[in-house]
């Protein structure tokens, strides 16, 4: 309760500007400094896009926290009157870091490398061009009959047919509500995106919220984004940059 009752004192003695300015402050000194414990060194936007690749998924409390700013950052600077960060929504759920293309579960159960080609599958079939390997979809389907005896090079050709880049950077990591990631488990990134697209169009923001920066992802909102199938290493570049450009600006600086 301590910092709630400093910043309404420093409300109650402050003009607007000047509450702005200090809150924007304070925030910089959470996020940046010479020691790296903080995300960020240096309060400059090509520092910033460089930092952000050494933010990963095994540095759990710096990945959601420079994705929580992120998305408070694209609501700020898209000035939206009738949209606001739920503060309540996100203090009282469940959030999991969640991984766009998911991990290639290659020490994982049967079970889980099954759910995982299975997902593929779908997408092999229907949505990709094979002539590079028109005998995946065959091999796939024979590994999974033999109970993931080939899975290691199956899932290889997968990833190179497909483009899939698997890792644990921040630009394949997303927060989303864990009743919703635990929900499609291993999927690809196209199911994922069907799921996302129907939690957003069957539910109101009191039942469930999914950040706009999550959203924006599976949307592939992104001026360069080419297929809604996958996500490749372009997405992973115009997310980054996408995300320090939103964090700079609302910090105050200036993109020109």
């Amino acid at each position: 309760m301590d910092i709630i009752n400093d910043l309404y004192a420093l409300y109650a003695s402050s003009s607007k500007k000047e509450f702005k300015a200090a809150i924007i402050e304070k925030i910089k000194n959470q996020y940046f400094s010479s020691v790296k414990t903080t995300p960020f060194e240096i309060f400059k936007l090509d520092q910033i896009i460089n930092d952000l690749g050494d933010v990963t998924f095994h540095i759990k409390n710096q990945v959601k926290n420079v994705l929580l700013l992120y998305n408070i950052a694209m609501l700020i600077n898209a000035n939206n009157t009738y949209e606001r960060f739920p503060f309540e929504l996100y203090k009282d759920e469940t959030w999991d870091i969640e991984h766009i293309n998911p991990q290639t579960p290659k020490e994982a159960s049967e079970d889980e490398q099954k759910a995982w080609l299975e997902s593929y599958r779908h997408l092999l079939s229907t949505k990709v061009d094979l002539s590079g390997d028109d005998t995946l979809l065959q091999d796939v389907d024979s590994c999974i009959k033999n109970h993931m005896n080939n899975f290691e090079d199956v899932s290889k050709r997968i990833s190179v047919v497909c483009g899939i880049i698997d890792n644990d950077s921040i630009s394949n990591l997303v927060l989303l509500d864990a009743a919703t990631n635990r929900g499609y488990k291993n999927a690809c990134f196209l199911e994922k995106r069907k799921k996302i697209l129907e939690v957003e169009r069957t539910c109101n923001n009191d039942e469930k919220y999914i950040p706009i920066g999550t959203k924006w992802v599976f949307l592939k909102g992104y001026e360069n984004a080419e297929s809604l199938i996958v996500w490749g290493a372009s997405d992973m570049q115009d997310y980054t940059n996408d995300m320090a450009k939103n964090i700079y600006r609302m910090l105050g600086g200036e993109i020109k």
